[in-house]
């Protein structure tokens, strides 16, 4: 368990932390005093994929609440003690239960007072990016010019069909052009599907949501919820009835990575997604009106019937076996996760999804949700590379992806980039606007639990 101290003069946050060893209990009283010392609970569920499965639990009654990082484990256990469990009563009986239920384990976490829950138990769940695509495509030759071409299965005639041409409405030259795939000003001629090869290499080494031999932790997060679902219809038959409140905290899908950015750079004090118009790319780099550059150097489909294809390819390459059947994964969490409540968040790598999630038939995404004192966001919102309308986020990911593995690179100064979170949770906490005793998000894919204590 970490603790911060964090010290507020005017704008600027000094902060020091702490690493607390041992199974020594975390037990917080909120003064509800800025200048006496005032505690909150930060966490950062981190994400689920690839060999992570880390989700958050929040929950309590007044007397006493816990907020917990937890991990799907798969295996049947039995937890047993809580952070500063002091008795066994009703709370951390009900939250035993649900872990052991669920086949998790606690990672760490902390033992509030007077934190109240209104009765329901928060289940968080972390970045996704559900990809595009999880596996190669068969390689086969083109009838016409004899060289070999690769296609994806995410739609086979429909990929068969396409001209190169269409391709650049889809993909990032420029991430193909850093991977050495194209020259740093690619023209149309040298944009053969032959190259579709080496993109589709580097978006699956890329793949931050499993590991494309496999599709572990798809069909993991199906088990887990299933055994959420049933945990609360059983719920539903005991005295105390706690309802779940279901979170998932933005990214659910991968909308960036190797993929050409379809939003409009806006100002900082903006914080807006604008879906972009029709663009040409010229000299690889400068944009210019379509009717003033060659046709083929243009997106040639609207950026909503762009991204709308993208999420119904993902859909239809995320499939979990469920039963005797298989069904995708989306859909599955929309109209199968019946949770007592469900409430989906945008993320920076879905962020299309803003302005969009309506009408592409998705449930509607929040920007955060605040009740009960307890405060939800995505969390980039916290990071100016990567806040609503930045061009520059989108820039470092396609750097980022073809460049280097994705993975290690989210690990770059991790130091930096927590406190620069924990300093924007902190100015949450402080706004005369917002009674808040726990702030929870993702978006770093990391996951942190800290108590922090405010002066």
């Amino acid at each position: 368990m970490r603790r911060v101290l964090a010290h507020v003069d005017g704008s600027d946050v000094s902060l020091r932390i702490m690493d607390q060893t041992g199974s020594a209990a975390v037990t917080l009283e909120h003064h509800n005093v800025v200048s006496q010392g005032d505690d909150f609970v930060y966490l950062d569920v981190g994400r689920w994929g690839g060999s992570d499965r880390y989700f958050g639990v929040v929950y309590g009654n007044g007397d006493e609440s816990y907020v917990l990082l937890c991990a799907y484990a798969a295996q049947s256990g039995r937890v047993r003690d809580l952070p500063g469990q002091a008795t066994y009563g009703s709370v951390d009986g009900v939250i035993r239960s649900f872990l052991n239920a669920c086949r998790s384990r606690i990672v760490d976490g902390a033992r509030f007072i007077t934190v109240d829950t209104a009765g329901k138990l928060y289940l968080l769940l972390g970045d996704l990016h559900l990809p595009l695509v999880n596996h190669l495509c068969n390689t086969w030759t083109n009838r016409s010019s004899g060289l070999p071409e690769v296609a994806c299965r995410v739609d086979h005639p429909y990929m068969d069909s396409l001209d190169p041409e269409a391709w650049q409405d889809y993909f990032s030259l420029r991430g193909i052009a850093n991977a050495g795939v194209l020259s740093g000003a690619p023209g149309l001629e040298r944009f053969e599907l032959l190259f579709i090869d080496a993109w589709y290499e580097t978006y699956l080494e890329n793949d931050i949501f499993t590991d494309p031999s496999s599709n572990a932790a798809a069909q993991d997060l199906q088990r887990f919820l299933s055994l959420a679902l049933n945990w609360q219809q059983s719920a539903d038959s005991l005295a105390d009835h706690v309802p779940v409140h279901f979170v998932q905290l933005g990214d659910m899908y991968e909308l960036w990575v190797g993929l050409k950015r379809l939003f409009e750079a806006t100002d900082s004090n903006e914080r807006q997604v604008r879906i972009a118009n029709l663009t040409c790319l010229r000299d690889g780099g400068s944009r210019d009106n379509c009717d003033t550059y060659r046709t083929s150097h243009c997106q040639t489909r609207a950026s909503q019937d762009v991204i709308r294809d993208w999420v119904r390819k993902v859909h239809e390459n995320t499939a979990v076996r469920v039963g005797s059947s298989e069904v995708g994964l989306c859909q599955w969490l929309y109209d199968s996760a019946e949770f007592r409540n469900c409430t989906w968040l945008v993320g920076n790598h879905d962020n299309y999804l803003r302005p969009l999630s309506n009408s592409l038939g998705l449930p509607r995404r929040m920007m955060n949700l605040y009740e009960n004192q307890v405060l939800l966001e995505h969390g980039h919102e916290g990071d100016e590379y990567n806040r609503d309308g930045a061009a520059s986020g989108h820039d470092i990911t396609q750097g980022g992806a073809f460049l280097w593995n994705l993975r290690p690179f989210v690990a770059l100064g991790e130091d930096d980039q927590r406190r620069n979170f924990l300093r924007y949770s902190i100015r949450k906490f402080i706004d005369p606007d917002i009674n808040i005793k726990f702030f929870g998000m993702a978006h770093t894919h990391l996951p942190y639990l800290a108590v922090v204590t405010v002066t």
